[in-house]
């Protein structure tokens, strides 16, 4: 699960670099473009950037939901076998 976590923050990290040099690029091809127009496809860009963060967010609070899940679900496994183990003595 470890490894997991640190490819998944590298792959992240490839990616924000690739947008970057992406926009990068576009601001280059955008200079001749008159600046109302470059504004509106700046405009363009940006909330797709946002809306992938949401989503990195989302799915970040869903693993803790599921984790926190999982450890609950471990805890009352635990007292079950413990109850047993009482009631066995």
């Amino acid at each position: 699960m470890h490894c997991m976590r640190g490819f998944a923050v590298c792959w992240q990290q490839q990616q924000q670099q690739q947008q970057q040099q992406q926009q990068q690029q576009q601001q280059q091809q955008q200079q001749n473009i008159p600046f109302l127009r470059r504004q509106e496809t700046v405009d363009a860009i940006q909330p797709r950037k946002e809306t992938d963060t949401d989503r990195d967010r989302e799915r970040q609070r869903q693993r803790e939901t599921e984790r926190q899940r999982e450890t609950e679900t471990d805890r009352d496994r635990d007292r079950e076998i413990e109850t047993e183990i009482e009631i066995g003595r």
